[in-house]
């Protein structure tokens, strides 16, 4: 019953004593009620406020998520055209696991990935070493040249000289 109803109920009733503490009954279970509301209402807003939070991590997870799966793409992208070049017979194989993200086996693919970059370091040291030799050897060799080049004019000089002579 509402705080109006018992004042209505009151007024027809004689016993005021009575009358009053119906009333003050009444109007306590009311405030109980408007606290009880009032709580719950801040426990919504809490909970849409946390729901709300919670939403914009699941956005920027997905954002974050769809980023990954692009640079994914693009690196496998990347690393097939480097497969064209470089020809390594476990490409196909790595690309299978990585894709199934079996933990063990990317890591016996990440060595073998590292004794291949370590062949190509030691591949392309190799070929700089040789292409610094081969310089060098050309340098040699034209300056070599020069000097028989020099050596023959020279000599055609000095016969020239002898032959006026």
């Amino acid at each position: 019953m509402t705080i109006i109803e018992t004042e209505l109920v009151n007024l027809v009733d004689t016993d005021m004593e009575e009358a009053d503490v119906k009333l003050q009954s009444e109007k306590k279970e009311r405030e109980e009620i408007l606290k009880q509301n009032d709580k719950w209402n801040e426990k919504l807003e809490n909970e849409n406020s946390e729901l709300y939070q919670q939403e914009n991590q699941i956005k920027k997870i997905n954002t974050d998520i769809e980023y990954v799966r692009r640079n994914y793409r693009a690196q496998c992208s990347e690393l097939s055209e480097m497969n064209k070049i470089l020809q390594w017979t476990g490409h196909d194989k790595a690309l299978q696991t990585v894709s199934q993200e079996n933990r063990d086996s990317i890591d016996v693919i990440l060595k073998e990935l590292k004794e291949f970059k370590e062949q190509i370091k030691e591949g392309k040291s190799a070929i700089e070493e040789l292409s610094r030799e081969k310089k060098f050897r050309m340098n040699c060799h034209r300056n070599l040249m020069r000097e028989k080049k020099k050596n023959q004019i020279r000599k055609s000089r000095q016969i020239t000289q002898k032959t006026k002579c």
